[in-house]
């Protein structure tokens, strides 16, 4: 119980950039299609969106559509939870140091590409 108090208070308070974001991402979401999939994993808020990537936004957890019924979900969600832990540690500069290379590995092919032979082969 304190140790969700916690979580919950340093995101709203150290975290409160990328909180207000996944907030209104959240609700974004929620007006285009009410029913979509919403959950609670230790403490995080988790939700389908359309697309095949999946993002933490502050205590946010948006699963893409491919990950959400499947075995792979499960990692997906651990990893992704792993940001939300990042965001409580890192505060306003987690989108510096964690989104904005993470947003750029996923959307520019070179870097992609780079990172793949690097780090995967």
């Amino acid at each position: 119980m304190i140790r969700q108090f916690l979580y919950f208070f340093i995101q709203w308070s150290w975290g409160i950039v990328q909180n207000v974001t996944g907030l209104g991402i959240l609700a974004f979401l929620k007006i285009r299609k009410p029913k979509r999939f919403t959950a609670m994993y230790h403490g995080a808020i988790v939700c389908e969106w359309e697309k095949r990537s999946s993002m933490a936004m502050g205590m946010f957890i948006f699963l893409g559509h491919d990950n959400v019924n499947d075995a792979y979900a499960r990692r997906v969600l651990v990893h992704e939870y792993g940001h939300t832990v990042q965001s409580c540690i890192l505060g306003p500069f987690y989108l510096l140091l964690i989104g904005l290379p993470s947003i750029l590995w996923a959307n520019v092919p070179t870097l992609g590409k780079k990172w793949r032979e690097g780090f995967c082969s």
